[in-house]
């Protein structure tokens, strides 16, 4: 059964910007609201596990003279018709939601690092839910800008806090210069010899903070079979990483000598990905552990994490992973089974390694959702990767041009 109410209501602000600027034949503007009330009669089977999924096509974008916002309003207030609370409650949004009317405590959270053109992600959750009388839930596209650097990190010196036991089954030896601090947005300040940093290889420099070093194999040959174990000690979306040595900021073909001082790089390297390509990047890597129900295998982009284009300051850009899943608490192995080959060196590399952690509520929920039938992981997990892979072909499109533009 469905109702519709309908409403119309003078557009004063509109009304008033066409008239004082005399720029069309229309006079007034008025807003005609249409609301559709949708009646369900359910059946639920006792004592069984029952879906319900309800799908609607709204064109939801208010505009106003200041610019669009996308926003939807959902009334959910008929829940709390149901006997009972509802177990948990879930919600993937691409953008903010608010709970108006509600007694529940939502938890949230932001996945804003998989932001593209400040649309970021959001995961909203909540346990015992009951919606109360008049409770509503809006959805808007547009969300304040964060600073995805200080939300990607639980911040000690860079690491993640939550992850814990690093260790690989072997490392290379030595160590080698890279960019310097990256609170510098100035990239040739970044490369300049006097302000290069030293790094070794071993695998903690994957799990460092910093994006121009990271893990190089040491074994004989191609890597394939070496591996990387950690230990998470909270749920989280993952793994996330970028692919090779960076070593210097910049993109992939910032050549010296080239007369812009953001491509300069001031070692003997002579262009910032020189590095990169004269190794073996990962193509791809088995996870494995007892928290999985069987292992993944894990595909990365052949993409250089450049430091400076239009997407810098969002940590997807840094991305090679395209198909990061949600992860229990657990220990976690990470092996080597595939590589993009390097144009002088065998040895195999592999950059900063993150994840995106998991509220408290979102890690009970899903956690135990990951080893049931996926009611709730499927879904987000379809969506994420979809969004990812999306993103990191977008990216490897724009490496292919400036490689064409370069010659190669």
């Amino acid at each position: 059964t469905v109702g519709i109410e309908t409403t119309v209501e003078k557009d004063e602000e509109g009304t008033n910007y066409i008239s004082e600027n005399d720029w069309h034949d229309v006079k007034e503007l008025y807003t005609l609201t249409l609301v559709l009330h949708f009646y369900h009669e359910l059946h639920f089977a006792p004592a069984a596990r029952s879906k319900l999924s309800v799908k609607y096509d709204i064109d939801s974008v208010k505009k106003s003279y200041r610019g669009d916002t996308y926003a939807l309003t959902y009334d959910i207030s008929t829940g709390g018709t149901w006997k009972g609370a509802m177990k948990s409650f879930v919600v993937l949004s691409d953008g903010t939601m608010t709970a108006h009317g509600s007694q529940a405590n939502f938890e949230e959270t932001e996945f804003g690092e998989l932001s593209i053109n400040g649309v970021d992600f959001n995961l909203y959750t909540v346990e015992n839910y009951k919606p109360q009388k008049g409770e509503y839930l809006v959805f808007k596209t547009k969300t304040p800008y964060r600073d995805g650097f200080s939300i990607v990190w639980e911040r000690q010196d860079g690491r993640q806090t939550f992850v814990k036991g690093v260790r690989s089954s072997s490392a290379y030896k030595g160590s080698y210069k890279i960019a310097g601090d990256g609170e510098h947005t100035n990239f040739s300040y970044q490369n300049e010899d006097a302000h290069l940093r030293t790094s070794g290889y071993g695998v903690e420099t994957s799990f460092d903070g910093i994006l121009f070093n990271g893990w190089v194999e040491g074994r004989a040959g191609d890597g394939i079979g070496e591996w990387i174990e950690f230990t998470l000690i909270k749920a989280a979306l993952g793994p996330f990483a970028s692919n090779g040595l960076a070593r210097f900021a910049g993109r992939l073909y910032s050549d010296y000598g080239s007369g812009d001082p953001d491509f300069t790089v001031f070692t003997k390297s002579g262009y910032a990905g020189a590095t990169w390509q004269e190794n073996n990047r990962v193509k791809s890597m088995m996870l494995t552990s007892s928290a999985l129900q069987k292992p993944i295998a894990l595909e990365l982009a052949d993409i250089f994490p450049a430091t400076m284009n239009d997407f810098s300051h969002q940590w997807i850009a840094l991305n090679a992973v395209k198909n990061p899943l949600i992860l229990p608490k657990g220990n976690y192995r990470m092996t080597i089974r595939g590589v993009y080959k390097g144009e002088k060196y065998d040895d195999t590399a592999i950059g900063e390694v993150w994840f995106l952690p998991l509220s408290a509520a979102a890690e009970r929920i899903l956690t135990a959702d990951c080893n049931n039938d996926g009611f709730y992981t499927a879904p987000i997990t379809d969506i994420v990767q979809t969004h990812v892979a999306h993103y990191v072909s977008r990216l490897a499109a724009i490496q292919q041009d400036e490689e064409g533009q370069w010659g190669k």
